[in-house]
């Protein structure tokens, strides 16, 4: 998709924005103060957003959406090298992420490779079972 362009923003920059893009696309997430967002841009508009936060002294990726009308044309992928430069150049080691089953080549795309449980914290553990009870299955990945 040309004319996308990704722009970093602290959550306490432009917290309404993004909750009404996530809000929008069907996710329950929160733009809080302290996380860093990765915003995907077509003209003035927001088609796509990822979340980074450090959780309980872990980094995550996390809230990744893309508009449903911009899906498959190559935005969640200008978002992921956008984050994976962001944690490279700041050196950041062992970020984890919660996707779902079927993403796990998408989120290979910048590294993040599937870990057994006992190398994931515990409080990850906890999330994805919640997130199993409510029907949704994910994959414990990390980008060492």
């Amino acid at each position: 998709m040309d004319g996308i362009r990704i722009k970093q923003v602290a959550g306490k920059e432009d917290k309404s924005a993004i909750e009404e893009f996530y809000k929008k696309n069907g996710s329950k997430g929160t733009a809080r103060q302290d996380d860093l967002f990765f915003v995907a841009y077509f003209d003035d508009s927001i088609v796509g957003c990822v979340r980074f936060c450090v959780e309980e002294g872990t980094p995550m990726l996390r809230t990744m959406y893309v508009d449903s009308t911009c899906r498959q044309q190559g935005v969640g992928r200008y978002l992921l090298e956008a984050f994976a430069a962001y944690l490279d150049l700041n050196k950041i080691k062992n970020v984890f992420c919660l996707p779902y089953t079927h993403l796990e080549n998408f989120y290979g795309f910048i590294n993040f490779k599937i870990v057994p449980t006992n190398q994931v914290p515990p409080f990850l553990i906890d999330r994805s079972k919640t997130y199993a009870q409510n029907g949704t299955i994910t994959l414990y990945m990390r980008r060492a």
